[in-house]
Protein backbone atom coordinates (compact mmCIF):
# COMPACT_ATOMS: atom_id res chain seq x y z
CA UNK A 1 0.00 0.00 0.00
CA UNK A 2 1.39 3.22 -0.90
CA UNK A 3 0.30 6.34 0.78
CA UNK A 4 2.00 9.04 2.30
CA UNK A 5 1.12 10.99 6.15
CA UNK A 6 -0.42 13.90 4.38
CA UNK A 7 -2.88 11.40 2.07
CA UNK A 8 -3.95 9.82 5.30
CA UNK A 9 -4.05 12.79 7.39
CA UNK A 10 -6.17 14.08 4.83
CA UNK A 11 -8.15 11.14 4.43
CA UNK A 12 -8.82 11.59 8.37
CA UNK A 13 -9.47 14.86 8.57
CA UNK A 14 -12.36 15.32 5.19
CA UNK A 15 -14.09 11.84 5.14
CA UNK A 16 -13.79 10.38 8.49
CA UNK A 17 -12.81 13.15 11.09
CA UNK A 18 -11.74 12.67 14.75
CA UNK A 19 -14.62 11.49 16.79
CA UNK A 20 -13.83 7.60 17.61
CA UNK A 21 -16.50 4.99 16.79
CA UNK A 22 -15.84 2.03 19.08
CA UNK A 23 -16.49 -1.20 17.95
CA UNK A 24 -19.50 -3.10 19.64
CA UNK A 25 -17.54 -6.34 17.93
CA UNK A 26 -15.58 -8.71 20.60
CA UNK A 27 -13.46 -9.72 18.26
CA UNK A 28 -12.96 -6.53 16.53
CA UNK A 29 -12.01 -5.17 20.20
CA UNK A 30 -9.87 -7.94 20.32
CA UNK A 31 -7.87 -7.16 17.03
CA UNK A 32 -7.58 -3.08 18.14
CA UNK A 33 -5.96 -4.65 21.73
CA UNK A 34 -3.41 -6.29 20.26
CA UNK A 35 -2.88 -3.59 18.45
CA UNK A 36 -2.38 -1.59 21.48
CA UNK A 37 -0.26 -4.03 23.17
CA UNK A 38 2.18 -4.58 20.53
CA UNK A 39 2.58 -0.96 19.45
CA UNK A 40 0.35 1.19 21.10
CA UNK A 41 1.38 4.56 23.97
CA UNK A 42 -0.77 5.31 26.58
CA UNK A 43 0.39 8.90 27.90
CA UNK A 44 -1.04 11.38 29.70
CA UNK A 45 0.42 14.61 28.45
CA UNK A 46 0.55 17.72 31.28
CA UNK A 47 0.35 21.24 30.36
CA UNK A 48 0.52 24.82 32.46
CA UNK A 49 -0.32 27.43 30.83
CA UNK A 50 1.11 30.90 31.86
CA UNK A 51 -2.09 32.34 32.53
CA UNK A 52 -3.06 29.54 34.62
CA UNK A 53 -1.93 28.34 37.89
CA UNK A 54 -2.97 24.79 37.49
CA UNK A 55 -1.64 21.99 34.87
CA UNK A 56 -4.35 20.43 32.21
CA UNK A 57 -4.42 16.74 31.39
CA UNK A 58 -4.56 15.03 28.32
CA UNK A 59 -5.32 11.49 28.02
CA UNK A 60 -3.73 10.05 24.57
CA UNK A 61 -3.83 6.55 23.44
CA UNK A 62 -1.34 6.31 19.72
CA UNK A 63 -0.53 3.63 17.41
CA UNK A 64 2.69 3.37 15.83
CA UNK A 65 3.83 2.14 12.38
CA UNK A 66 6.15 2.32 10.16
CA UNK A 67 3.52 0.39 7.98
CA UNK A 68 0.81 2.81 7.09
CA UNK A 69 -1.77 0.04 6.40
CA UNK A 70 -2.57 -1.08 9.91
CA UNK A 71 -3.00 2.99 10.41
CA UNK A 72 -5.00 3.61 7.33
CA UNK A 73 -8.12 0.62 8.90
CA UNK A 74 -7.73 2.28 12.08
CA UNK A 75 -8.78 5.55 10.40
CA UNK A 76 -11.19 4.02 8.32
CA UNK A 77 -13.00 1.77 10.95
CA UNK A 78 -12.32 3.64 14.30
CA UNK A 79 -11.48 7.41 13.46
CA UNK A 80 -8.70 9.46 15.23
CA UNK A 81 -6.49 11.28 13.50
CA UNK A 82 -2.81 11.14 12.20
CA UNK A 83 0.57 12.54 12.12
CA UNK A 84 4.01 11.56 11.26
CA UNK A 85 7.30 11.79 11.15
CA UNK A 86 10.54 9.94 10.97
CA UNK A 87 12.34 8.38 13.32
CA UNK A 88 15.98 7.18 13.99
CA UNK A 89 15.87 5.07 10.64
CA UNK A 90 12.47 5.62 8.77
CA UNK A 91 9.22 7.19 8.25
CA UNK A 92 7.16 6.10 11.13
CA UNK A 93 2.91 7.01 10.99
CA UNK A 94 1.07 7.88 14.57
CA UNK A 95 -2.74 7.03 14.87
CA UNK A 96 -3.93 9.02 18.15
CA UNK A 97 -6.85 9.57 19.83
CA UNK A 98 -7.46 11.81 22.71
CA UNK A 99 -9.32 12.84 26.07
CA UNK A 100 -12.71 11.41 25.60
CA UNK A 101 -12.36 9.10 23.16
CA UNK A 102 -9.48 7.90 24.00
CA UNK A 103 -11.43 7.22 27.54
CA UNK A 104 -14.45 5.52 25.18
CA UNK A 105 -12.13 3.23 23.08
CA UNK A 106 -10.19 1.96 26.13
CA UNK A 107 -12.91 1.41 28.49
CA UNK A 108 -14.36 -0.92 25.95
CA UNK A 109 -10.77 -2.29 25.46
CA UNK A 110 -10.18 -3.04 28.76
CA UNK A 111 -11.01 -6.35 29.07
CA UNK A 112 -9.03 -7.32 25.95
CA UNK A 113 -5.76 -5.45 26.70
CA UNK A 114 -2.84 -7.77 28.44
CA UNK A 115 0.79 -5.84 28.74
CA UNK A 116 -1.32 -2.27 28.75
CA UNK A 117 -4.00 -3.09 31.02
CA UNK A 118 -2.92 -1.43 34.01
CA UNK A 119 -1.66 1.62 32.04
CA UNK A 120 -4.95 1.94 30.34
CA UNK A 121 -6.78 2.00 34.26
CA UNK A 122 -4.36 4.18 35.03
CA UNK A 123 -5.36 6.67 32.08
CA UNK A 124 -9.09 6.38 33.15
CA UNK A 125 -8.40 7.34 36.72
CA UNK A 126 -6.85 10.60 35.21
CA UNK A 127 -10.15 10.72 32.87
CA UNK A 128 -12.30 10.64 36.31
CA UNK A 129 -10.33 13.00 37.99
CA UNK A 130 -11.37 15.63 35.26
CA UNK A 131 -13.49 18.72 35.90
CA UNK A 132 -15.20 21.02 33.73
CA UNK A 133 -14.01 23.05 31.47
CA UNK A 134 -13.01 26.54 33.35
CA UNK A 135 -13.71 25.42 36.66
CA UNK A 136 -11.14 25.79 39.54
CA UNK A 137 -10.57 22.21 41.04
CA UNK A 138 -9.61 22.20 44.88
CA UNK A 139 -6.29 21.21 45.91
CA UNK A 140 -6.65 18.05 46.37
CA UNK A 141 -7.92 16.91 42.76
CA UNK A 142 -4.41 18.45 41.99
CA UNK A 143 -2.43 16.42 44.11
CA UNK A 144 -4.77 13.12 42.93
CA UNK A 145 -3.99 14.14 39.21
CA UNK A 146 -0.05 14.49 40.10
CA UNK A 147 -0.19 11.22 41.40
CA UNK A 148 -1.61 9.47 38.73
CA UNK A 149 0.43 11.06 36.36
CA UNK A 150 3.38 10.13 38.37
CA UNK A 151 2.20 6.65 38.77
CA UNK A 152 2.08 5.70 35.21
CA UNK A 153 5.57 6.87 34.54
CA UNK A 154 6.67 4.86 37.12
CA UNK A 155 4.56 1.82 35.62
CA UNK A 156 6.30 2.58 32.23
CA UNK A 157 9.85 2.47 33.59
CA UNK A 158 9.52 -0.84 35.98
CA UNK A 159 11.59 -3.72 34.41
CA UNK A 160 8.64 -6.48 33.63
CA UNK A 161 11.59 -9.03 33.13
CA UNK A 162 12.35 -9.29 37.42
CA UNK A 163 8.48 -11.03 37.36
CA UNK A 164 9.12 -13.63 34.50
CA UNK A 165 11.60 -16.33 34.33
CA UNK A 166 13.52 -15.59 31.97
CA UNK A 167 16.09 -18.20 31.52
CA UNK A 168 13.31 -20.18 31.33
CA UNK A 169 11.26 -18.53 28.67
CA UNK A 170 13.95 -18.07 26.03
CA UNK A 171 15.48 -21.68 26.64
CA UNK A 172 11.94 -23.03 25.92
CA UNK A 173 10.48 -24.46 22.37
CA UNK A 174 6.83 -25.55 23.01
CA UNK A 175 5.08 -27.59 20.43
CA UNK A 176 2.35 -25.04 18.89
CA UNK A 177 -0.43 -24.90 20.47
CA UNK A 178 -3.79 -22.99 18.61
CA UNK A 179 -5.98 -21.86 20.87
CA UNK A 180 -9.95 -22.70 19.23
CA UNK A 181 -10.81 -19.18 21.37
CA UNK A 182 -11.73 -16.42 18.72
CA UNK A 183 -10.79 -13.55 20.89
CA UNK A 184 -7.13 -14.91 21.61
CA UNK A 185 -7.01 -15.46 17.89
CA UNK A 186 -8.25 -12.19 17.14
CA UNK A 187 -5.88 -10.71 19.47
CA UNK A 188 -2.72 -12.29 18.26
CA UNK A 189 -4.23 -11.52 14.52
CA UNK A 190 -3.61 -7.77 15.91
CA UNK A 191 0.05 -8.57 16.92
CA UNK A 192 0.45 -10.30 14.12
CA UNK A 193 -0.97 -7.43 11.83
CA UNK A 194 1.07 -4.62 13.75
CA UNK A 195 4.62 -5.98 14.93
CA UNK A 196 5.07 -10.32 13.02
CA UNK A 197 6.50 -10.79 10.03
CA UNK A 198 5.65 -13.88 7.68
CA UNK A 199 8.76 -15.32 6.28
CA UNK A 200 8.86 -17.81 2.88
CA UNK A 201 12.57 -18.61 1.96
CA UNK A 202 14.10 -20.88 0.16
CA UNK A 203 16.23 -24.31 2.59
CA UNK A 204 19.73 -23.37 1.80
CA UNK A 205 20.36 -27.46 1.88
CA UNK A 206 18.02 -28.30 -0.89
CA UNK A 207 15.16 -26.91 -3.27
CA UNK A 208 12.08 -26.87 -1.00
CA UNK A 209 11.08 -23.44 0.75
CA UNK A 210 10.97 -22.70 5.12
CA UNK A 211 8.12 -20.88 6.29
CA UNK A 212 8.32 -18.94 9.62
CA UNK A 213 6.51 -16.58 11.44
CA UNK A 214 7.90 -14.09 13.71
CA UNK A 215 6.45 -11.65 16.23
CA UNK A 216 9.04 -8.83 17.82
CA UNK A 217 8.73 -6.74 20.63
CA UNK A 218 10.60 -5.07 23.23
CA UNK A 219 8.28 -5.95 26.34
CA UNK A 220 8.99 -9.53 27.63
CA UNK A 221 5.04 -10.08 29.26
CA UNK A 222 3.82 -9.88 25.23
CA UNK A 223 6.48 -12.74 24.44
CA UNK A 224 5.06 -14.91 27.73
CA UNK A 225 1.44 -14.55 26.72
CA UNK A 226 2.02 -15.47 22.94
CA UNK A 227 4.65 -18.42 24.21
CA UNK A 228 1.68 -19.78 26.92
CA UNK A 229 -0.86 -19.41 24.21
CA UNK A 230 0.37 -20.66 21.37
CA UNK A 231 3.51 -22.36 21.69
CA UNK A 232 6.90 -21.38 19.97
CA UNK A 233 10.43 -20.34 20.64
CA UNK A 234 11.13 -17.29 22.54
CA UNK A 235 14.79 -15.57 21.79
CA UNK A 236 16.54 -11.92 22.28
CA UNK A 237 17.94 -10.65 19.37
CA UNK A 238 21.50 -8.80 19.58
CA UNK A 239 21.19 -5.48 20.10
CA UNK A 240 22.76 -2.78 17.19
CA UNK A 241 22.91 0.18 19.82
CA UNK A 242 23.28 -0.44 23.69
CA UNK A 243 21.23 2.18 24.32
CA UNK A 244 18.24 0.57 22.95
CA UNK A 245 15.83 -1.71 25.15
CA UNK A 246 16.44 -5.73 24.40
CA UNK A 247 14.37 -7.20 21.63
CA UNK A 248 12.89 -10.16 21.95
CA UNK A 249 11.61 -12.32 18.73
CA UNK A 250 9.14 -15.14 19.31
CA UNK A 251 8.92 -17.83 15.75
CA UNK A 252 7.34 -20.74 14.93
CA UNK A 253 7.73 -22.68 11.32
CA UNK A 254 7.84 -25.24 9.79
CA UNK A 255 4.88 -27.64 8.28
CA UNK A 256 3.04 -26.57 11.48
CA UNK A 257 2.93 -22.87 10.91
CA UNK A 258 0.34 -23.48 8.62
CA UNK A 259 -2.36 -24.79 10.74
CA UNK A 260 -1.67 -21.31 13.00
CA UNK A 261 -2.17 -19.39 9.31
CA UNK A 262 -5.28 -21.36 8.50
CA UNK A 263 -6.50 -20.46 12.09
CA UNK A 264 -5.94 -16.37 12.09
CA UNK A 265 -6.28 -15.68 8.41
CA UNK A 266 -9.99 -14.76 8.86
CA UNK A 267 -8.74 -12.48 12.13
CA UNK A 268 -5.74 -10.68 10.18
CA UNK A 269 -6.86 -7.34 8.53
CA UNK A 270 -3.93 -6.35 7.39
CA UNK A 271 -1.72 -9.05 6.24
CA UNK A 272 -4.40 -11.72 5.25
CA UNK A 273 -3.45 -11.27 1.40
CA UNK A 274 -0.39 -12.19 2.22
CA UNK A 275 -1.13 -15.64 4.86
CA UNK A 276 -3.62 -16.66 1.96
CA UNK A 277 -0.64 -16.50 -1.08
CA UNK A 278 1.70 -18.34 1.71
CA UNK A 279 -1.24 -20.78 2.10
CA UNK A 280 -1.93 -21.25 -1.86
CA UNK A 281 2.05 -21.42 -2.13
CA UNK A 282 2.87 -24.14 0.10
CA UNK A 283 -0.24 -26.23 0.03
CA UNK A 284 -1.40 -26.01 -3.57
CA UNK A 285 0.29 -28.36 -6.23
CA UNK A 286 2.10 -26.63 -8.31
CA UNK A 287 2.85 -27.07 -12.10
CA UNK A 288 6.48 -27.17 -13.12
CA UNK A 289 6.17 -24.29 -15.00
CA UNK A 290 5.02 -22.27 -11.97
CA UNK A 291 8.05 -23.78 -9.98
CA UNK A 292 10.21 -22.90 -12.63
CA UNK A 293 8.78 -19.13 -12.71
CA UNK A 294 9.18 -18.82 -9.19
CA UNK A 295 12.48 -19.21 -8.61
CA UNK A 296 13.82 -15.98 -9.72
CA UNK A 297 11.69 -15.10 -6.88
CA UNK A 298 13.04 -17.61 -3.96
CA UNK A 299 13.47 -15.15 -1.35
CA UNK A 300 10.61 -12.55 -1.45
CA UNK A 301 7.52 -15.39 -3.29
CA UNK A 302 4.85 -13.63 -1.50
CA UNK A 303 5.33 -10.00 -2.84
CA UNK A 304 5.80 -11.89 -6.21
CA UNK A 305 2.54 -13.66 -5.94
CA UNK A 306 0.93 -10.23 -4.18
CA UNK A 307 1.60 -8.53 -7.70
CA UNK A 308 0.96 -11.33 -10.18
CA UNK A 309 -3.20 -11.92 -9.29
CA UNK A 310 -3.62 -14.49 -12.00
CA UNK A 311 -0.82 -16.66 -10.76
CA UNK A 312 -2.37 -15.60 -7.16
CA UNK A 313 -5.75 -16.24 -7.95
CA UNK A 314 -4.85 -19.27 -9.88
CA UNK A 315 -2.90 -20.53 -6.74
CA UNK A 316 -5.89 -19.89 -4.42
CA UNK A 317 -8.68 -21.46 -6.68
CA UNK A 318 -6.66 -24.71 -6.52
CA UNK A 319 -6.19 -24.35 -2.78
CA UNK A 320 -10.32 -23.81 -2.91
CA UNK A 321 -10.53 -26.78 -4.96
CA UNK A 322 -8.16 -28.98 -2.14
CA UNK A 323 -11.10 -28.26 0.29
CA UNK A 324 -9.09 -24.72 2.22
CA UNK A 325 -11.64 -22.18 1.91
CA UNK A 326 -11.59 -18.45 2.61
Amino acid sequence: MNINVVDLARICRFTYGTVVRVPTDTDKLAYIAGLVDGEGCIDIHSHQSPRRQTKSYQLRLTISNTCPAPIEWLVRNVGGSVDGGRNSRQLCYNWNVLDVNAENLLRALLPFLVVKHDQAVIGLEIRALTGQKGVRVCNDIVLQRECVLNSLKTLKVVDTSIYIDVDTLLNADKPLNVPTNSTELAYFAGIFDGEGHLEYTKNISGPSFYTRLNVTNTDLRLMQWISQHFGGRVSIRSRVNLKWKPTYNWRVGGEKVFKLLLSIHSYSLIKQDRIKAILALNLCKLTEEQRVSLQQFCFTPTEYLLNDTVLTSSLIESLSLAGVNF
